[in-house]
């Protein structure tokens, strides 16, 4: 009997003990938000990643497990070759990388924005958007019905996310888990983009 309380003990102590590990090694939400912020200052300050694809008359930095799936003179779709996440770049050549155009129309989504932080320089005027509602009504869903949640997205719960510089942004629907990689690829993606006849200018 004295050896089964024993072993019992033992075992609530190892549960407890395993209990608070994983309490203590786990990210909390308002965490990962700041990790994603921190993530965009860090990397929009830093020199661009060298452009590696030409479509449509951009060029872009584009990781190597990302591809366009589709392609116009405004829109861009980018999806990594499982198909699993999909990315709207959207952009007007005729803005400029200091171009407010899309800050002035996305300002109505700073209220209810967990983040909306702006990054004014000579060069660029950049802006980080993470919203806690994927129910986000902006040209995203009008324009590309493609961007949409899969089933596991569905059971998360979906973060709106946008990066912009000048007449460029590009979005995606996100979860918690992969807010910060998300962020991170965008921010590469979005600080390259440079149209093909800069390069002669």
């Amino acid at each position: 009997m004295k050896v089964n309380r024993w072993l019992t003990r033992v075992g609530i102590i190892f549960l407890l003990f395993g209990s608070m590990l994983i309490i203590g090694c786990s990210v909390s939400d308002e965490e990962t938000i700041e990790l994603g912020y921190e993530t965009y200052m860090d990397l929009i300050q830093q020199e661009p990643n060298e452009t590696n694809m030409e479509e449509e008359g951009v060029e872009l930095y584009l990781p190597n497990h990302l591809v366009v799936s589709e392609s116009s003179p405004f829109n861009m779709l980018i999806e990594d070759q499982q198909g699993d996440q999909l990315y709207l770049l959207f952009h007007y050549p005729a803005e400029p990388k200091t171009s407010s155009f899309h800050l002035e129309r996305d300002r109505e989504l700073e209220e209810d924005a967990i983040i909306f932080e702006v990054v004014e320089t000579d060069d660029y005027l950049s802006f980080l958007v993470i919203k806690n509602d994927a129910d986000v009504v902006d040209e995203v869903e009008e324009n590309v019905q493609e961007i949409e949640s899969d089933e596991e997205l569905q059971q998360e719960e979906q973060l709106f996310v946008s990066v912009t510089i000048g007449g460029a942004k590009v979005s995606t629907l996100t979860t918690y888990e992969e807010l910060v990689e998300d962020i991170e690829l965008m921010t590469k993606m979005i600080h390259s983009y440079r149209l093909v006849d800069e390069e002669s200018s």
